[in-house]
């Protein structure tokens, strides 16, 4: 398929999910099933394929709104984007996929399965630009131990629950990642001013000593942070 609008191909493979996802859709995929009612078809569904969808929306009331509530940021009402790719297979009613969402204030990969009831297990790594790390944490005190390469701000989130009514929250294994991330390049520079490691000069053992439970502190120091923005 290409350049079909996607929203009412949803419509008809995953009503929960209708109205949700605006844009131009290019589609490739092999499907089999049996059936003639969506209730026994969804069940029989199975395939794989890859799907693009350019110059988009992403408007489903729950996830936006959800994620917005959660980030802090009331503004994204909606979710431009550039491009939204996938690959993605279809194996006992659910869709397992593994995507990204790019526009030009936030980046999203969502990695998981929804379901074609409409249920959700999905992790979902999202980039921040500047301007939106900004407004989410005005002082820097958070943002500036998570930003990449580029001066995006990386939040590792987990959504469950349901399309309609999806629940976030962060992903402890995202979290520990970051963590150890953190501490290998920013949060380096500063154990030295939180933990007041040893001058130059002294025993190489008794460092040694040291860094082991500064490193602990800055991994539950970065976790703490992040709740707290959070307010989980």
């Amino acid at each position: 398929m290409k350049s079909i609008q996607v929203d009412p191909l949803l419509t008809v493979f995953a009503p929960k999910a209708a109205g949700s996802l605006l844009g131009a859709l290019d589609l490739t995929f092999a499907l089999d099933g049996r059936g003639t009612e969506w209730q026994t078809l969804s069940r029989n569904l199975s395939g794989a394929g890859n799907l693009l969808v350019v110059d988009g929306r992403l408007v489903s009331p729950g996830l936006v709104n959800g994620l917005s509530s959660f980030l802090h940021l009331p503004e994204l009402t909606d979710i431009p984007f550039d491009n939204f790719n996938s690959q993605f297979k279809v194996v006992d009613g659910k869709v397992i996929m593994d995507s990204q969402l790019l526009s030009k204030t936030l980046k999203l990969f969502p990695k998981g399965t929804i379901g074609l009831d409409g249920s959700l297990n999905l992790g979902l790594d999202t980039r921040l630009s500047p301007e939106l790390s900004a407004r989410l944490d005005k002082k820097g005190a958070v943002s500036s131990y998570l930003a990449d390469k580029d001066g995006w701000t990386q939040m590792p989130l987990l959504v469950k629950g349901d399309i309609s009514s999806p629940s976030f929250g962060l992903d402890p294994k995202g979290v520990k990642k970051q963590a150890a991330k953190a501490l290998t390049n920013e949060l380096s520079r500063q154990i030295d001013k939180l933990f007041k490691r040893s001058e130059p000069g002294q025993g190489t053992e008794q460092q040694e000593e040291e860094t082991a439970p500064a490193e602990d502190s800055a991994r539950k120091l970065l976790q703490d942070s992040l709740q707290k923005l959070f307010g989980n």
